[in-house]
């Protein structure tokens, strides 16, 4: 079988368990292409058997970004697919998939395996902290082996979707589209110090192009979608978050060097 696997990955975590996906399939004898929503490809929709969804997820959510890029660009197929769909988060928690589930269903897009992978938080703004190299080794051992048994189960036909409280569902829905939503003002919280070198890192590693020089001097727009991946890629870590230097987190960041525009 043949497989398209469609992602977002905003500091390398999502990319980490998409690859590993890929490489899964692969020793099983199917083929698997990997596609970041960054990139401006043509896409053959009939050509593939079936489809995989991956993003981070924002409040135990797909992240608004990634539903209207999946509804603006997954058209109606002819014929039915089954879809399997995953997030990656520091919480080892279930994720709600139904509003998804019900876009792609219009599409003949029918989910029937879900899973979320805990991989080391990367959102260190605010009280978050960090997550050292020893549960990073740890969480990456489990979630070779999570994504080894779930496609294993796919293709044996043995589907699972995560189980949520409807209430519980619809609340993380809500709180994560607000977010998503007041995420694109949020820059005007990001500032860069002197230690900036003006090396366009963070202008070339924006996923959304919030970020420009203007007058000599970075400037963060109003289209941010809070994945962090400026303050993680700058080489000097010179950007700061309402004047507050976060920490980097670096564990993966490496996977996206192919994604640069």
């Amino acid at each position: 079988m043949k497989g398209l696997l469609i992602y977002f990955s905003g500091t390398g975590n999502s990319k980490f368990i998409a690859k590993r996906i890929k490489n899964e399939f692969i020793k099983q004898g199917h083929e698997v292409t990997l596609y970041s929503i960054e990139e401006n490809l043509t896409i053959d929709w009939e050509s593939y058997d079936f489809l995989i969804l991956g993003s981070p997820k924002y409040y135990e959510h797909t992240p608004l970004f990634f539903i209207n890029w999946i509804e603006n660009n997954v058209p109606k197929l002819p014929s039915p697919i089954n879809v399997i769909i995953f997030c990656t988060a520091s919480a080892p928690v279930a994720t709600s998939f139904k509003y998804l589930q019900k876009i792609l269903e219009k599409k003949n897009c029918y989910v029937v395996t879900t899973k979320t992978f805990q991989m080391p938080n990367n959102y260190s703004i605010g009280m978050f902290s960090t997550t050292s190299e020893e549960k990073y080794e740890i969480y990456s051992k489990w979630s070779g082996e999570k994504a080894a048994l779930m496609i294993e189960n796919f293709l044996y036909a043995v589907y699972s979707i995560e189980k949520i409280n409807g209430f519980i569902g619809f609340l993380c829905k809500n709180v994560s589209s607000f977010f998503c939503n007041s995420a694109k003002h949020k820059s005007k919280n990001f500032s860069v110090n002197s230690d900036c070198i003006k090396c366009k890192q963070c202008i070339k590693n924006c996923p959304n192009d919030n970020i420009e020089i203007k007058n000599d001097k970075i400037v963060f727009k109003n289209n941010c979608i809070f994945c962090t991946r400026c303050i993680n890629s700058c080489p000097k870590n010179a950007i700061l978050y309402k004047n507050k230097k976060p920490k980097q987190y670096t564990y993966n960041l490496n996977e996206l060097e192919e994604n640069k525009r």
